[in-house]
């Protein structure tokens, strides 16, 4: 899974005037994650690595953050190990961002077609999430076309450092 969203960080188109860099925090202090980062640390100079042993999502996002903050970061994207993004994944969220409407941004998540060999099961389940992602997507843009307020989910989204921190 890291491997592709590696693969995915390597073919990003970057906004401009943006200095981005990329944090894997590894929540495995067996440090499960330190070789496929430095496997790809050549080909993505920005990409950087801790651990965070402490177990939890919460625990690791908030190591997320501190890091961000002190690099001196003005915004913080996450993204999880199991997705992988669209080349223009990162200019979207910060274009949204800077419109300045909007202090957090949540990006859509699209269900990837069922691998090759998948029995009949899975593929009735994945079209059924794929299926389902869509309609998600589609009302969250009506609901932004609107000016309403939708959730964001914290496995997509950008968020302004001061936001977080006031």
């Amino acid at each position: 899974m890291l491997d592709h969203l590696l693969e995915g960080f390597s073919q990003l188109s970057v906004p401009h005037n943006c200095v981005v860099s990329f944090l894997i925090v590894d929540n495995d202090q067996a440090e499960s994650a330190r070789e496929t980062v430095e496997r790809w640390q050549p080909r993505i100079p920005s990409l950087h690595y801790v651990v965070e042993p402490r177990s939890g999502i919460p625990v690791a996002r908030n190591r997320g953050l501190d890091e961000a903050r002190a690099a001196g970061a003005e915004v913080l994207c996450f993204i999880d190990d199991d997705e992988y993004p669209d080349s223009h994944w990162l200019e979207e969220l910060v274009a949204t961002w800077r419109t300045g409407e909007a202090d957090l941004v949540g990006g859509p998540v699209r269900v990837a077609a069922a691998q090759q060999g998948a029995s009949g099961w899975q593929q009735l389940i994945n079209t059924s999430l794929a299926s389902r992602a869509r309609r998600k997507e589609k009302a969250a843009a009506e609901d932004a076309a609107r000016n309403r307020c939708r959730t964001i989910v914290t496995n997509n989204f950008l968020c302004s450092l001061n936001f977080v921190t006031e």
